[in-house]
């Protein structure tokens, strides 16, 4: 197994769904799959909402319009997104629902129930609290130029900024939004290529493995996921990571992050506790409801009023 596909989906994730270098073009694609409501819906929620706002969907926008390196347009995101407050349960209850009445035609054509979409836009208390984790360990290398306006190092460099630093000193290359969807369309066979020989050691970070420990105090289930026969041996996510990096971190499923690890999301709605350093936070008394831990993460209560109580609290 080799760490290309690993990086891939924790690094450039979030914005590979831009598979287009031609964004006019994207924008026609995504008109051409979405009715003119549903797309009205969506453009109104990412540039005139509460949640816009709260998103800071502004900050990201000259990623759109440049050739430069993503990096220092997502650290300031990063910055406004963690240190301003979150956005609230009534935000993301209207965004939810608003979503559902908009694209009811589309949400039907594609086979997805309101529930999901309840569900997608309850994992924010966990995305936020993953996006906002630091680190006092960031990866430096001699070959990334410096970005124009300096990162955000207040406690520690984002875990995010980070990882893509590290991406980008990999491929020698800028990590611009046009590098990216070429490379996510397999359009340039020396990034694909330069990706597959990342060594599967990258994942033994302070990072990936707080990022991990959060998502499984939410999620127990995913470390028991089964990754197939590695070495003639049956291994399951956990199993690899820890194997891999020799026990170098833990993964604890409590929320006990490793000692290099700050937490930066002022007024978390997380709903567990999180240990960094010797500060353990405790949920607020608006987080989020959740789903019970179940074993498997892939366990859903399809009904929608249920999907609703357990992210949004009482309807």
């Amino acid at each position: 197994m080799r760490f290309g596909s690993s990086v891939v989906l924790l690094a450039t994730a979030g914005v590979a769904v831009a598979q287009s270098v031609n964004i006019s073009s994207l924008l026609q694609y995504a008109d051409a799959l979405l009715s003119a409501n549903c797309t009205s819906t969506l453009e109104s929620l990412v540039s005139n909402s509460t949640l816009a706002t709260c998103l800071h969907v502004t900050d990201l926008a000259p990623i759109l319009t440049s050739n430069s390196s993503i990096i220092p347009y997502t650290d300031k995101w990063l910055a406004d997104v963690c240190y301003t407050a979150p956005c609230t349960n009534a935000t993301l209850t209207q965004a939810a629902t608003t979503i559902i009445s908009g694209c009811a035609a589309d949400l039907t054509k594609y086979n997805i129930t309101n529930a999901t979409i309840y569900d997608v836009v309850g994992q924010y208390p966990l995305a936020r609290e993953v996006a906002c984790l630091k680190t006092t360990k960031p990866f430096n290398a001699t070959n990334v130029t410096a970005p124009a306006t300096p990162y955000n190092t207040t406690n520690g460099t984002f875990c995010a900024t980070s990882i893509l630093t590290e991406l980008q000193s990999y491929l020698g290359a800028n990590l611009s939004l046009p590098y990216i969807a070429t490379a996510a369309l397999g359009g340039n066979a020396t990034v694909v290529q330069l990706i597959e020989k990342i060594p599967t050691k990258a994942l033994c970070s302070d990072c990936i493995f707080a990022a991990v420990d959060l998502i499984e105090e939410q999620y127990p289930g995913l470390g028991n996921i089964s990754l197939g026969a590695i070495n003639g041996t049956n291994t399951t996510l956990n199993q690899f990571l820890t194997g891999t990096c020799n026990a170098t971190y833990s993964i604890t499923k409590n929320g006990t992050l490793p000692s290099t690890i700050t937490e930066s999301a002022v007024n978390s709605t997380f709903p567990f506790n999180v240990t960094a350093g010797n500060v353990t936070y405790h949920p607020s008394n608006t987080s989020s409801a959740i789903p019970a831990r179940n074993s498997s993460i892939a366990k859903r209560d399809v009904d929608i009023t249920a999907a609703k109580r357990r992210w949004f609290g009482r309807v």
